[in-house]
């Protein structure tokens, strides 16, 4: 389950750097998928301290 975390929150790194540089940083849609990377870790380190 940890590595599925690990791989969406890559996958939208990748999407996020994108964008970023495609519309620059302070888009909406690049704040957007860093707030989704946001709850993505918080998720991530929520399940990793219930293992």
């Amino acid at each position: 389950m940890l590595k599925d975390f690990t791989i969406e929150i890559e996958s939208k790194r990748k999407e996020m750097i994108r964008i970023g540089l495609e519309k620059g940083l302070t888009h909406k849609q690049t704040i957007k998928i860093s707030q989704e990377i946001d709850e993505l870790m918080n998720l991530w380190i929520n399940t990793k301290r219930q293992t």
